[in-house]
Formats: structure tokens, sequence, C-alpha cells
């Protein structure tokens, strides 16, 4: 069962496929029509600026040159517009239930379905489910479920639940187009944040950043590194970091053994100092001796701080 949008604007054209008729009681036919008329007003309002952006991520997707992040960028974009869609069909059917039962039939095929047992479920599996929508083009049944009994409620966070619910946090393998503006953003926050309160930025350190940045200023906002928690990156992004410390502190012989340590400070307080170790092992050339040297070395300076 299924039901689509054939868009043409002045027009609604809406093609039904199987025993949607048959299957369907007369509120969740109405919740079916919403969700199809929500596709036209979201493609029809703001002078079809949502269709254009839906036009040229599809035919960015079938360009050769497409790349991943277009991919991701498009299957977001489906996600949230089926969301938006939902919506229309708790409108149309003026209650949550039909439309529920509705995604629950389209999805499974069942010939009754209890909305308020459906939601109930939901909501269980939601507990035990801490990632994000890994769906193609649709999100899973049973988040399309709550997002759309969160919004008919008006609670609280919902922005930032379907956020959650739909992207997850910032990884590399994961980055659609708006993350990589996103990500951008970061790392600018974070080598100001590496380079503040020091004497690190030298003329061939900073020359490295102006590589990344050709517009780098010295006034550069910090980012501080709790807006890099597990809530907002996961450990790809932690490792990209680790990179570029590592990549300012071999630019400069000179200072190499503070920009380490610095480097250090920073993966202590990120959670991947583990990681970084990796990094002086493979890029510094560290062996055994090296890495309990700077161990000692960053453990002092550590405990410097503490009782600072």
């Amino acid at each position: 069962m299924n039901a689509s949008l054939a868009y043409v604007p002045g027009e609604v054209h809406i093609i039904l496929q199987g025993p949607l008729l048959e299957l369907l009681s007369p509120p969740e036919l109405l919740a079916v029509f919403g969700h199809e008329l929500a596709h036209y007003l979201l493609w029809s309002r703001d002078d079809g600026q949502f269709l254009v952006a839906d036009r040229i991520l599809n035919d960015a997707l079938a360009a050769p040159g497409a790349s991943a992040s277009h991919r991701e960028t498009w299957r977001r974009y489906a996600l949230h517009t089926e969301l938006f869609a939902d919506r229309g069909g708790a409108v149309a059917a003026g209650a949550v239930a039909p439309a529920v039962s509705t995604l629950v039939k389209v999805q499974t095929g069942m010939g009754s379905v209890d909305a308020a047992a459906y939601l109930r479920q939901a909501a269980e599996i939601e507990s035990h489910e801490a990632g994000a929508s890994a769906a193609h083009s649709h999100p899973e049944t049973f988040i399309r479920a709550r997002a759309l009994a969160l919004w008919w409620e008006g609670a609280a966070g919902l922005d930032p639940w379907i956020e959650t619910r739909l992207h997850g946090t910032l990884a590399l393998e994961k980055l659609d187009l708006p993350g990589q503006v996103r990500l951008q953003a970061l790392t600018r926050g974070f080598l100001a944040h590496f380079l503040a309160g020091t004497a690190l930025a030298s003329d061939a350190v900073l020359a490295q950043v102006r590589m990344m940045f050709p517009d780098w200023r010295d006034d550069e906002p910090v980012i501080g590194l709790d807006a890099l928690g597990a809530d907002v990156a996961d450990d790809s992004v932690r490792g990209y970091f680790n990179a570029l410390m590592m990549d300012l502190a071999l630019a400069d012989p000179d200072q190499q053994d503070a920009a380490l340590l610095r480097a250090g400070q920073v993966a202590q307080a990120l959670g991947s100092l583990e990681a970084l170790q990796g990094n002086l092992r493979r890029d510094a050339g560290f062996g055994k001796r090296e890495l309990d040297r700077f161990q000692r070395q960053l453990q002092r300076e550590l405990a410097r701080e503490g009782r600072a």
C-alpha cells in the first residue's frame, strides 16, 4: 500500500497503490490525503523554494560527481519532508490517532491498529534506541509516530528532539552539506581555542592555519570544548581535531614540545588522549620512551592546572 503525489502547479494528483481504499477507515483516508496535500503545500509555499531544493538535491544525486555529502543531504531533507507531511495528515483527520494508525497499516499491511497502544510502544522503543534514523527517505515508523504526537501536544524541546532523531551527532562519515558548514565553524573555533592563551601562534603555525582558512584573523572567536561533547560530535570528529593539533604541533620544530603538551591538555579535556597517543606514534615517530616522557610531563602540567 502506498500513496504519492505527482506535483503539478495549480493541480493536485494523488496516486493510490494497493488496497488503501479497502483497508483504511474514512478518518485514515483523510490522514492519507492530508499527508499528500501537505507535500503539495510545502512545494507550493515560499515561491516554490522547497520544491527547488528537492529537485536540486535529486539532480545532484544523479550527477556523475555526486558525493556522500550530497546523498546524506538529500536523505535528511527527505526525512524532514515526511515529518512535515505527517502533520498534514493529523490536521486533515483532526486527530493524531488516524494518522498514526495509517502509518502502521501502510507499513505492515495490518487490517486493524490500536493507535494509542502503538504510541506507547513507540515511546518504549525510543527509550532503547539512542541512535539517529538510518532510514533512506522515510523515518522509521516509531520515530514518525512519536514526532507527530509530540508536535500535536505542543511538546517543549521538539526541534532539538527532531535534530537528535534525524541527524544525531556530527560524524565525519555522515556529514551533510549543512553539517560541513557547522564543522567548518567548529574547526575555526577549535583552532582558536588551541592557540588561545599560548605563545604557539608563530609564523610557521599561522601559515599552517591559513592553508585551511586564508581569512584567519588574530581575534578569531574561540569555541570552548564543551561545544564538542559526546552529544555534539562523535569520536571521528575528536580524532579529526587530534589530527589538526598534530599538524600545528609539527609545523614549527622550535616549539614542538610545548605544542604537543598543549595538544595533550586539550585531548585530555576532549576525552581523546588515548587516540592522541596513537597520533604521536604514527605522526611524530614517538617510541615507548618518548611516550612515557610525554605522559609524565602532561600529568605534571595537569596537576599544576588542578592546583591553580
